[in-house]
C-alpha cells in the first residue's frame, strides 16, 4: 500500500516478481502529485525490503530536476 484515497480506501502499487513488471513510468502535468507518489512508493518499499533486496533508479528529465538528490 502507498496511501489512502479521499474515502479511506487503501491504494496499492505493485511491481516486481509478483507482477512480472520490473519498471514503471510516472507522467503527468505539473502539480499533479507525481513526486508525492514516488516518495510514497519509496517509503513504503523501504518499510518492507532491505537495501539489498530492492533497487530504484530515478530519472528526472526536466531542466534542474533535482527533487530526488
Amino acid at each position: 500500500p502507498i496511501g489512502v484515497d479521499d474515502y479511506g480506501n487503501e491504494i496499492s502499487f505493485s511491481f516486481g516478481e509478483m507482477t512480472e513488471s520490473y519498471s514503471a513510468i510516472i507522467v503527468g502535468a505539473p502539480g499533479t502529485g507525481k513526486t508525492s507518489l514516488i516518495g510514497n512508493i519509496l517509503v513504503e518499499s523501504a518499510k518492507k525490503y532491505s537495501a539489498k533486496e530492492i533497487q530504484f533508479i530515478l530519472m528526472d528529465y526536466k531542466p534542474g530536476g533535482v527533487e530526488f538528490n
